[in-house]
């Protein structure tokens, strides 16, 4: 169920286009592991984990 819910978030309600760019934020637990495939399964260009970066707005700069 979780799953289904960043699904439906993602692609039903955002409906994200090409070019446009989507930041999904506190992506953790069950929802968040939709999130962790976004590059290597559904063809995202880039995704971070926020743990491991030094500050958001120098990680969104750099992806951008």
């Amino acid at each position: 169920m979780p799953g289904l819910t960043a699904y439906v978030g993602l692609f039903e309600i955002c409906s994200p286009k090409p070019g446009e760019y989507v930041f999904i934020s506190a992506a953790f637990g069950a929802v968040g592991q939709l999130v962790e495939l976004l590059k290597t399964r559904f063809g995202f260009d880039d995704a971070f984990n926020y743990k491991d970066e030094a500050g958001l707005y120098t990680t969104l700069k750099r992806l951008v």
